[in-house]
C-alpha cells in the first residue's frame, strides 16, 4: 500500500510543477514588420492562450520603455530552447536580457 501512496504523491507534485509560470521568449514581428525577441512567463496549461494574447502588447526596451508594439508571433519557446529559424537564433543571440 505505502509504494500505491508514494506513487501518487509524485504524480500530484508533477501536475503540481507544471501549473507554475515557465520563462518564454518569443519571436515577434511589429507593426512594421520589424523583428524582436519578448519575454514572457505563462502556465504551460495557459500558452496558447498567452500567446494569442501578446499581437497588440508591447515590446520593451531595457528601461522598461515600450519600443514596439507586437503584430505577429512567430514563435515562443522555453528560454533556454533555441528558436527553429536561424534568423531568431541570431536576433536571439544578439538580444540583451
Amino acid at each position: 500500500m505505502k509504494p500505491l501512496l508514494f506513487g501518487l504523491i509524485g504524480v500530484a507534485v508533477t501536475v503540481h510543477a507544471n501549473d507554475y509560470p515557465q520563462d518564454h521568449k518569443c519571436h515577434v514581428l511589429d507593426d512594421l514588420g520589424t523583428a524582436h525577441i519578448h519575454f514572457v512567463s505563462f502556465k504551460p496549461s495557459l500558452r496558447l492562450t498567452a500567446i494569442d494574447q501578446l499581437p497588440g502588447q508591447w515590446v520593451l526596451d531595457g528601461y522598461g520603455k515600450p519600443k514596439a508594439k507586437i503584430a505577429k508571433v512567430e514563435q515562443c519557446v522555453r528560454t533556454q530552447s533555441q528558436f527553429a529559424s536561424r534568423d531568431a537564433q541570431l536576433l536571439d543571440e544578439n538580444t540583451p536580457r
